[in-house]
């Protein structure tokens, strides 16, 4: 185990965290704005996409290096749905933006969404259970990293992150919970990248003194 590039690591983690929550942020303020005309909200659409590679690659080189200290399956399986999820959102999303601007060039009315509303509350339930096991997986992800790091928080995030799929079906209850996990990851990987600086600095003092009485 490499404690200087698992402290990178953890680095890396909080950067994405920051710039997840300021892509969060910002996604919301001209999303408010966005809203009120068609090619504005297609525009919205197509940059929040975009906005969201920068995170969740610095979170996909993160696991790339915890994976490589520990060697456990879940943070392999996480950095191929870090590396899925930095390629297809943006692909989704500016893919839904043309289809929009597209609508409007061709003064297309869309159709409505879900149309038949049993269809539709059935697509509503597929989509919270498969957020659901998502959530889950990653509730396993974020413990395995409690166990090796030892950072307690780490359970935090794993139950807050399952709690927000849980009640997505109430988007401000959920979204105030993505934000308190978010806030619960930035400090767990903080406390983890300093335990590990604290440890090396303690093992090179020792190793030092050691030298240093030969």
């Amino acid at each position: 185990m490499n404690r200087l590039e698992l402290a990178d690591a953890y680095e890396l983690m909080k950067k994405g965290v920051v710039f997840g929550f300021l892509v969060l942020i910002l996604g919301v303020l001209f999303g408010m704005g966005a809203i009120f005309s068609p090619v504005g909200f297609a525009v919205w659409l197509a940059a929040l996409g975009l906005a969201t590679v920068y995170p969740q690659y610095l979170i996909w080189r993160s696991f790339k290096i915890i994976h490589r200290n520990f060697q456990h399956s879940e943070y392999k399986y996480a950095t191929y749905l870090l590396f899925f999820g930095m390629v297809a959102v943006p692909i989704v999303m500016t893919g839904a933006a043309v289809y929009i601007l597209s609508l409007i060039a061709s003064q297309t009315a869309a159709p409505p969404p879900g149309g038949d509303p049993a269809l539709q509350l059935l697509l509503t339930f597929v989509g919270w259970l498969l957020g659901l096991v998502y959530a889950v997986f990653w509730y396993k992800v974020w413990s395995a990293l409690e166990e090796d790091s030892g950072e307690s928080l780490f359970a935090g995030v794993a139950w807050v992150g399952v709690l927000s799929a849980f009640l997505s079906f109430w988007p401000l209850v959920s979204g105030i919970l993505g934000i308190v996990f978010l806030i619960l990851l930035y400090f767990a990987s903080d406390r983890a990248e300093k335990s590990l600086e604290r440890l090396y600095l303690s093992n090179q003092c020792g190793a030092d003194k050691a030298q240093a009485t030969q």
